[in-house]
């Protein structure tokens, strides 16, 4: 297998918490984070998503999460709690997850939020870009950020992408 495998999901692959302002960080267990480990890890990939909440981190907390991250080759894609409410909870899991489950009965009257789903696929699009090296392969995760091939498209044009 050439190259690198990148993966893109909502969350990395760790739980982190933090004590007295620094970052605990602990490998998050079953679903995709145990399947996708052996692949990542063969690859010597990267893996792009969400932290979680890093409000209880101070800057040096921040900084020591960061070293952390790196070590596991993991990339943090933040999110703001208007992200958090909007993109997340707004529009994937009350559009996006009706919509690709067949359960329209659940979808909302009134839709508002798709520039913030916008927005924060371009960050997680943007982080790709930053990371890619020729010859490695995009793995985008789940519905959502199915805008993210799209816009790494428009970045790479020549990448490798599933979806």
């Amino acid at each position: 297998m050439s190259g690198r495998l990148l993966i893109v999901s909502n969350r990395l692959p760790v739980t982190v918490t933090g004590s007295q302002g620094q970052p605990v960080v602990r490998s998050s267990v079953g679903g995709l984070a145990t399947g996708l480990r052996t692949p990542h890890e063969r690859s010597h990939g990267v893996w792009i998503g969400w932290p979680g909440d890093l409000g209880p981190l101070d800057e040096n907390g921040r900084q020591e999460l960061q070293r952390q991250l790196e070590k596991r080759r993991l990339v943090s894609v933040e999110l703001t709690a208007d992200d958090v409410t909007t993109y997340y909870e707004g529009i994937a899991n009350s559009v996006l997850w009706p919509v690709c489950h067949d359960r329209l009965d659940q979808l909302p009257l009134r839709v508002e939020g798709w520039d913030a789903y916008e927005r924060v696929n371009a960050r997680f699009a943007d982080a790709v870009a930053a990371e890619a090296r020729e010859g490695d392969r995009v793995w985008v995760h789940d519905y959502h950020l199915m805008r993210v091939p799209a816009l790494v498209r428009d970045r790479i044009p020549r990448a490798r992408i599933g979806f």
